[in-house]
């Protein structure tokens, strides 16, 4: 599940590599940061998101997208502590971990304090085995809809008509109209493309 880059083609940069993953793996990222951010009593804020898209075996494929792996952990966990939640892929005691990690806490605390509503936090390791620390704003094209804002949050997990409907309304900037029964709201989700959500 890890990714090989095609080495014929460009390497993406990883902002646009990490947005491209929320995107592709959406609902399943918002439904665990919302499964943590209730299990920890805490808000999105003050959760990562650590996404890895190192290329560490020859049966890789050449999509980072699909390849990479995520994993949800409250912050605390990560900088307090025996720091149980740190990412994996941070060998601790190696002499790499030794030289990189507190310039990776500094730079997880220092986003972390600049984060807003809108923002999810990420720590990623590249295709190459680079670290790094983003904070990550995801916009619709149509709408300029904020998809991991807290008001997007408060929808997951998506089990129910009325919520899929609001996540759908929001990301095509049509507006919900009253009275409308569950058949219509069911048309609009095929005319706009959620017509695979059940009940």
């Amino acid at each position: 599940m890890m990714c090989q880059p095609n080495a014929s083609r460009p390497v993406q940069p990883v902002q646009s590599l990490v947005m491209s993953f929320i995107q592709q793996n959406y609902e399943a990222i918002m439904t665990t940061i919302q499964q943590v951010c209730v299990e920890n009593e805490t808000e999105k804020k003050d959760v990562v998101l650590e996404i890895d898209f190192y290329k560490n075996n020859d049966n890789a494929s050449n999509n980072a997208i699909l390849d990479g792996t995520f994993r949800v952990a409250p912050i605390s966990q990560v900088l307090e502590g025996d720091r149980p939640a740190e990412p994996d892929w941070f060998y601790r005691g190696s002499v790499l971990y030794e030289s990189n990690v507190a310039l990776f806490h500094e730079g997880l605390r220092d986003h972390h304090a600049r984060m807003t509503h809108n923002h999810v936090l990420v720590a990623y390791r590249g295709a190459e085995g680079n670290a790094g620390v983003y904070r990550c704003d995801v916009m619709t094209g149509k709408t300029g809809w904020h998809i991991c804002s807290d008001e997007a949050l408060d929808l997951f997990p998506l089990d129910s008509l009325e919520k899929k409907m609001k996540l759908l309304m929001l990301q095509s900037g049509h507006a919900p109209v009253q009275g409308e029964s569950e058949a219509d709201l069911l048309r609009f989700m095929q005319v706009f493309g959620g017509g695979d959500l059940e009940r």
